[in-house]
This record gives structure tokens, sequence and C-alpha cells, in this order.
């Protein structure tokens, strides 16, 4: 009975110490991981700004992943806040070669709706040839190749 008793007590006294880690601010730990995954990262709008959804299964390569960002977030992405930037009704033309997209939309886009479509194709793309996201240049028709990183600043 002994045994117990100081055994609760020592778990107790455990408890109440926590483990001794402080808390810390936000840290920069670079580029987010790269490689084979599962599922799809698509970008939608948060606050004004992109913000990442993820899509379980399989992952797929830049064009259906431009048709999914083009269909808009899931009840459960919009349940989260997230909305889109790019208008209804809007078409892209996707090709993929090598580290290289070229996305030609059939109207002008918003800078936002241009991140959309620009963060995804390159994301799925990155992620097909398990390439880092930084790698994968994207063109918008009658643009300069850029990359997703453009659009986070």
């Amino acid at each position: 009975m002994r045994f117990r008793r100081t055994a609760c007590s020592l778990a107790l006294v455990a408890t109440a110490c926590g483990c001794g880690i402080q808390p810390t601010g936000v840290v920069d730990a670079g580029e987010h991981p790269w490689g084979a995954a599962s599922g799809t990262r698509l970008y939608f709008v948060s606050a004004g700004r992109l913000s990442t959804a993820g899509r379980p299964g399989r992952g797929v390569g830049p064009a259906e992943a431009v048709k999914l960002v083009l269909r808009g977030p899931s009840r459960a992405e919009r349940e989260r806040g997230l909305t889109g930037a790019v208008p209804a009704g809007v078409t892209v033309k996707v090709a993929a070669e090598g580290e290289s997209v070229t996305l030609t939309p059939d109207r002008a886009l918003s800078r936002l709706a241009e991140g959309q479509l620009v963060c995804t194709a390159a994301e799925a793309q990155a992620a097909g040839r398990g390439v880092p996201l930084s790698s994968v240049k994207v063109t918008v028709v009658a643009g300069t190749p850029t990359g997703c990183d453009a659009y986070l600043r």
C-alpha cells in the first residue's frame, strides 16, 4: 500500500512540474518538406492571402490540380474560411514539361487569382517530379516565368 501511495505521489509531482520546455514564438524553418507525399495541395484564399488546403488521396498533376481550384473550396474548406479568387467560369489550359508549367487562362486575372493557379500548378508539378517547389517555374501566358514564392510575399 505504501508503494502505491509513493508511486501516486511521484506521478502527481511529475505532472505538476511539467516537461520544462519553454514556449517560443514562430520559428521559420524554411521551405516546407517536398518529395513523395500522398494527396494534393491546393491554394485558396484566407484573409486576403494565399492559404493551402490538402486534399487526401493520390496526388494529381498540374492540369487536374488547376481544375480542382477552378471548382472552388470544398464544404469543409469553406467552413475553415477558405474562398477562391478565381472568377466562376474561367478556363485555363495547362501544359507541363520537366520543371516548367505554362498556364493560359481565357481572361486576365487578379494577382491573387493568378497566385492560386500558379502555386497550385507548381505544387502539383513539384510533388509529381519529387523536386522542391522552388525549382518549378510557371509561366502565365503573356507573363514572365515566375515561382510560387513571388505570390507568397
